[in-house]
């Protein structure tokens, strides 16, 4: 480390200049390595590197035994250029992938280095420098060779060297180590680490531990992991204390540590200190009194059997902590005793700031469980060499740790499990730590993993590795038997499978997924209850929409929607078909609470019955400012929408919300929009979902303008200040829409106004987004010929316009929101930044009409019957009963049109034909206009509407004409009959 420079990093020559004597590195087979002559080893070591042409920013990776050396070794190399420390026994390969992904440009060694490092280095064409292990134990220095480097420092030019980035001393913000996690879960990922987080966490190590000049810490893990270099090689430097270091890693040799140089403290992987326990007790060492006043477990999870054993063995208290590589270590720790520790906890916050979020990417209260999020000063600044990794990783300034846990009152931390390893049983998740926890509280089973096996309809299924105590025999059926008394039914393992060892990483950490690759290539597990036949109507009905919606034949009583496949997103589409049937609404978290038919029927029986409808429970009191019915149709939606709400009964709810962008305010018509949009959307953009009106008896132009009003101002309480972004979906576009001119009358800026599939004509000067996909229901390109002629006449700001390839309906399905979420955040970074990627063409000439002047008599000549797909040319007379004179279709944009309507008053054929304005039209004035039209090709009753459009804004019938409508029959006797 850092030895030069101002007093927050002088650490060492501080203690060398007040304890210079004092020991500072200790080993079997030398004398003690005294603060002095440590520094004297990094200074003299910092020349060496120099002379050799390597400085500041070269990466020199250091390959040595466990040890002294190597300790001393990293402390030298970082202090010079950046330490790269690997594991000694990676093979050829691994060396060769891991210079080339790391950028190494020198390798440090040994005359006992494996072959397999050299080899490497030899093919990489890396220069090698060897490490002379100290044969001077009373000063412990080594040098390095080859001794005599080429004038003026420089390596030959064929060693493959350049030219060190800056020779002068390190500075606080360079990267001083480069390590790799552990890839418990998938391939390791590359964490720079710079001198300025590496003190901050050594000194939140050594004060989670009162360390102090007299403590004397037995160091017995790896130097290439982060504990093994921050919390037993730094922390303890840092205020004084000792360090023994020792090249190998049994129980045999902790005893004979402890009995030599009676440390204080120990820290040690759960493996590790299961194997001190078992050989204290074989030992007839078991409860007797030692020089340890604490004992810390890292690494991995400790699960209580173990704690309680190593705790009695020993007569150690044993403090849990959670620490990372890419927070230079220590998260959280427990207090050192007196003060209160909890078994299964890994402690307190000790340094970086640690919240919860759920799968929305929320805060969560107190024992509510969700991923573990931190931030502080000892944060990676991020990983290397790849984007994808380090966009996935951060929400704002969180680190998302991929870690599962929550937080009691009190503020301690419980680990459940990583998220990778979370078991999704039929939409239940599992964590697999819970269930080791349990099996190891078995007396035949000494370890205990839990992982996921592939299942055709749970899509995940349990299953449990264990390796037997030593002369103890493991029955399945009664393992099983026995956690079935401790586990609810859906966490009980449905297969076991023996194992003489669990599979671990370097640094002890327990690696699941390869269990799941070893025995999940087998045929997908499968099982279901036996079968009842559903007895009532209503369970019978029940089942055949379970049918359908699951694809899973003959359901019975005993079934569970969950078990047979179901998740949220067929729960919501099962919800919403059943409410359509019986005509009032039904939650979905009921299918949750009652997942098997005969439970879902009885809570359907109950809730009849009850008083109130789950609507008005969800809603409960009515907040001012809104009408008690309206606010109880749109919480009664709501109620199923998974998010953070502000407060109790909020009609907003969030996803991402610790994100560091802007918020997005976003109307949408489903549960299902919302969660697909917010899952494809950045996780660092926070969400904000309202609903509209739309399915609702309370929908009307009045109600909308009620409930943009409302939410408003809950859009103020969460975000006080702007700028905004503000959007919405087809009818939820209209109240984004309202929200928007109210936050304008406020005098705040809405910095981007989304409409999709929706245009509002009344006058809007901000900036707008237009998302539109193909012609088709719903499109305005299905009623309108170029319906962006129109929109400038009342939109008077930036306008960008996004098509989509797709359909109305595909927008918030997956072949569609990939590419919507794309031009939405494009939309976004244009608001921001002032630009304008797709500019829409202006024609300022066209004539804005006031809502009076839509008032028109239009009458047609009309046959009483066509035949199907006949065309027609019909003679159409159009007086102007309005106070303002129309002008011709170039300058106003108003046509002749025509439309059919099917027999239920659902258009059909939107736009069929159209004819122009050909001259100014004066009130009072009549017109005469042919109108070209073709009949549907389809035989029933239909309805053709003759009527004047504004073209891109409205159809004047909309607004008040007397529209030409005429009811005809289209008959296949009478096409049949013209085309003879």
């Amino acid at each position: 480390m850092r030895e030069f420079g101002d007093t927050s990093d002088r650490w060492l020559e501080r203690l060398c200049e007040e304890q210079p004597d004092a020991p500072a590195i200790h080993s079997f087979d030398r004398e003690p390595l005294s603060y002095i002559a440590l520094l004297r080893q990094i200074r003299s070591s910092v020349e060496d590197l120099r002379s050799r042409g390597i400085g500041r920013g070269d990466r020199v990776a250091v390959v040595l035994p466990k040890g002294p050396s190597m300790a001393t070794a990293c402390l030298a190399v970082a202090a010079g250029a950046t330490c790269v420390p690997l594991n000694p026994d990676y093979t050829e390969s691994e060396f060769e992938c891991f210079f080339a992904s790391l950028g190494i440009r020198y390798l440090l060694s040994s005359e006992v280095t494996p072959v397999a490092a050299r080899q490497a280095a030899e093919r990489a064409a890396l220069p090698v420098f060897t490490t002379l292990l100290p044969s001077d134990a009373a000063t412990g220095a080594f040098t390095l060779s080859p001794p005599s480097p080429r004038p003026g420092g420089a390596l030959p030019p064929e060693s493959g060297s350049s030219t060190p980035s800056n020779d002068g001393p390190a500075l606080l913000d360079d990267i001083a180590y480069v390590l790799h996690t552990s890839g418990s879960t998938s391939k390791p990922k590359i964490v720079p680490l710079t001198h300025r987080s590496l003190l901050r966490s050594a000194a939140n190590v050594a004060d989670s531990l009162a360390l102090g000049a007299r403590d004397r810490c037995l160091h017995m893990l790896p130097l290439f992991h982060v504990g093994g270099l921050v919390d037993l090689l730094l922390a303890p430097l840092s205020r004084g204390g000792e360090v023994v270091c020792t090249e190998r890693t049994s129980s045999k040799v902790f005893f004979e540590a402890l009995d030599r140089f009676e440390p204080t403290w120990y820290q040690g992987v759960p493996t590790m200190l299961h194997d001190v326990a078992e050989g204290a007790r074989l030992r007839g060492r078991y409860g007797r009194p030692n020089s340890l006043r604490f004992i810390r477990s890292v690494s991995a999870a400790l699960c209580t059997a173990v704690f309680e054993e190593v705790e009695a063995s020993l007569a150690t208290p044993v403090i849990e902590i959670y620490g990372m590589t890419e927070t230079a270590g220590l998260i959280a720790s427990n207090p050192l005793p007196p003060a209160k520790r909890k078994p299964g906890s890994v402690g307190l916050a000790a340094g970086p700031e640690i919240s919860i979020v759920d799968g929305a990417g929320n805060p969560v209260g107190p024992d509510e469980s969700g991923e573990v999020l931190v931030r502080g000063n000892t944060v990676m600044p991020g990983y290397e060499g790849d984007a994808t990794e380090q966009a996935q990783s951060f929400i704002g300034s969180w680190l998302r740790t991929g870690d599962e846990g929550h937080l009691d009152a009190e503020g301690y931390l419980f680990l459940t499990g990583r998220l990778k390893e979370i078991i999704n049983r039929g939409g239940e998740k599992i964590s697999p730590r819970e269930i080791d926890e349990i099996a190891m509280r078995h007396p035949a089973v000494a370890e205990a993993a839990a992982f996921a096996l592939p299942h055709e309809t749970l899509g995940e299924e349990v299953a449990l590795a264990v390796v037997a105590r030593p002369g103890r025999a493991l029955d399945e059926k009664e393992l099983i038997a026995y956690l079935g008394q401790r586990l609810a039914y859906f966490k009980v393992p449905r297969v076991m499978f023996a194992r003489d060892e669990l599979p671990r990483g370097g640094s002890g950490k327990l690696q699941r997924h390869r269990l799941a690759e070893e025995f999940g290539h087998g045929a997908a597990l499968t099982d279901r209850p036996e079968w009842i036949a559903p007895r009532s109507e209503l369970a019978r009905r029940i089942a055949e929409m379970w049918e359908r919606t699951l694809g899973v034949p003959e359901i019975g009583l005993l079934d569970n929607f969950f078990d047979l496949g179901g998740d949220s997103l067929k729960a919501a589409t099962f919800i919403g078909e059943l409410e359509e049937r019986f005509d009032r609404p039904i939650q979905v978290w009921a299918l949750f609470e009652a997942p098997t038919l005969g439970e879902f029927e009885a809570h359907l029986c109950e809730a009849e019955t009850g008083a109130g409808t789950s609507a008005e429970a969800a809603a409960g009191h009515t907040p001012e400012g809104i009408r008690p019915g309206l606010y109880r149709a749109v919480a009664g939606y709501l109620a199923a929408w998974r998010g953070r709400r502000m407060r109790k009964g909020s009609l907003l709810v969030g996803r991402n919300t610790l994100g560091a962008n802007t918020p997005l305010f976003w109307g949408l018509q489903a549960f299902g929009e919302f969660e697909i949009l917010a899952s494809h959307l950045d996780p660092n953009q926070p969400l904000y979902g309202f609903r509209s009106l739309f399915g609702s008896e309370e929908k009307s132009a009045d109600s909308n303008r009620e409930i943009a009003a409302y939410y408003a101002r809950e859009i103020r309480e969460i975000r006080p200040q702007g700028p905004y972004l503000l959007g919405g979906f087809c009818e939820a576009a209209k109240i984004a829409f309202e929200i928007a001119r109210i936050l304008r009358a406020d005098g705040a800026e809405v910095a981007l106004l989304g409409l999709q599939e929706q245009f509002v004509p009344e006058p809007y000067d901000g900036r707008v987004a237009f998302f539109f996909c193909q012609p088709g229901n719903h499109s305005p390109y299905q009623y309108y010929r170029h319906p962006e002629r129109g929109w400038p006449k009342f939109y008077t700001g930036q306008i960008e316009l996004f098509r989509s390839k797709d359909s109305h309906d595909d927008y918030y399905a997956e072949r569609g929101i990939q590419a919507f979420a794309a031009q939405l955040t494009e939309a976004i970074e244009d608001a921001h930044s002032h630009r304008s990627r797709s500019p829409l063409e202006r024609e300022s000439e066209l004539q804005r009409l006031p809502p009076a002047a839509y008032r028109a008599s239009i009458e047609a000549r009309v046959p009483r019957s066509l035949g199907r797909g006949e065309r027609r040319t019909l003679c159409v007379e159009i007086e102007n009963q309005s106070p303002v004179t129309w002008q011709p279709t170039e300058s106003s944009g108003i046509l002749l049109a025509n439309r059919w309507i099917h027999r239920k008053g659902k258009r059909k054929v939107w736009l069929d034909g159209w004819t122009a304005l050909p001259k100014p039209l004066a009130p009072g004035e009549r017109i005469q206009l042919e109108l070209a039209i073709e009949a549907p090709d389809r035989g029933w009753r239909w309805t053709l509407e003759i009527d004047l459009v504004d073209e891109g804004v409205t159809w004047f019938g909309d607004r008040g004409s007397r529209a030409a409508l005429e009811s005809l029959w289209l008959s296949d006797w009478l096409s049949r009959r013209q085309r003879r």
